[in-house]
């Protein structure tokens, strides 16, 4: 599917090429630039400093968030928000530490917290007011800094957030596939 931005991008740049052969070369090229920027922008999205390109990062995963909100209530359904471990369920299980593993970040699908499922989207895309811990953390998993494991519950193949949401919303960002996490797996008492 096509992005509108891009679309919108390249019918600038059309405009642009059909204005500079036919009118004014000057103003076409000008105009052809100005409209392949946000492009180069997407693509070329490092600015060489650490702390640019988290804030940069930062921003593009909130606006991401912002688009997601309106395009659910154009269609009119409700923000797909972090799935919510039962506390009943988490109170009934049978618990076994299983210890510190490296997961996929593809089977986290929620939490265990009420707040921070209201707090990060199902993309696990953080809210505005954490911007500069977000972006702390951006910075020193960029640098190579090794990060504490996340804490997690294990239930059957999903995986449910108890400690590290920010380091998960991050390692999403920077496209990690893998996540380590001290792992408690609940089992359903019978």
């Amino acid at each position: 599917m096509r992005s509108p931005l891009l679309v919108a991008v390249l019918a600038i740049a059309l405009v642009a090429v059909v204005l500079g052969v036919l009118v004014d070369p000057g103003a076409g090229i000008l105009l052809a630039f100005l409209a392949l920027l946000p492009i180069a922008d997407r693509v070329f999205a490092v600015t060489g400093f650490l702390s640019d390109d988290a804030e940069l990062a930062f921003t593009r995963l909130v606006r991401t968030r912002q688009w997601g909100r309106v395009r659910a209530r154009l269609r009119r359904r409700r923000e797909q928000s972090l799935a919510l471990l039962s506390p009943d369920a988490e109170a009934r299980a049978a618990r076994r530490s299983v210890g510190r593993r490296t997961i996929p970040i593809a089977s986290i699908v929620g939490t265990v917290e009420a707040q921070r499922a209201r707090d990060f989207d199902a993309a696990f895309r953080p809210p505005r007011w954490a911007r500069g811990r977000w972006k702390l953390m951006w910075i020193a998993r960029r640098r190579g800094t090794e990060m504490p494991p996340i804490s997690v519950y294990r239930v059957g193949e999903r995986h449910y957030v108890r400690d590290g949401h920010h380091r998960v919303s991050v390692a999403l960002a920077q496209d990690a596939t893998t996540i380590d996490a001290v792992v408690v797996e609940l089992r359903p008492v019978s």
